[in-house]
């Protein structure tokens, strides 16, 4: 989803799905887009803190409506779990699920750069 359409998808909500969990990428979200006077200045800020939140929690929104259906195919093992943030948001709603990444988030081969985990570097 392009930065345009999460922005018009995120105000088209309105938050009234009545999220179920502690989601605090999604609370971060509302903040950006609510915040905004206008389209142009939202969708220019969450370009701006997209890697931030993707660095800080993962690549897709957790929405409770998606992590409902996801929790059906229970018991789970998420591959490039990345932070676990996904895995974080499934256990709130009772999915069993172990989350694994090939890489820790102090991970670092000094002679190959390449297999750093990017994403990890503040988490």
């Amino acid at each position: 989803m392009s930065e345009e359409h999460l922005f018009d998808y995120i105000k088209f909500l309105k938050w009234a799905l009545g999220e179920k969990i502690k989601n605090p990428f999604l609370d971060e979200l509302k903040k950006i887009v609510f915040s905004a006077e206008t389209r142009e200045e939202g969708m220019d800020a969450l370009l701006e803190k997209r890697n931030t939140l993707i660095e800080k929690y993962c690549f897709s929104i957790p929405f409770s409506f998606v992590l409902e259906e996801v929790k059906k195919y229970s018991p789970l093992t998420e591959l490039g779990a990345g932070t676990g943030y996904y895995s974080y948001c499934l256990r709130q709603i009772g999915a069993d699920i172990d989350p694994y990444d090939l890489y820790s988030p102090d991970f670092e081969d000094p002679f190959d750069f390449m297999n750093k985990n990017l994403w990890f570097e503040d988490t």
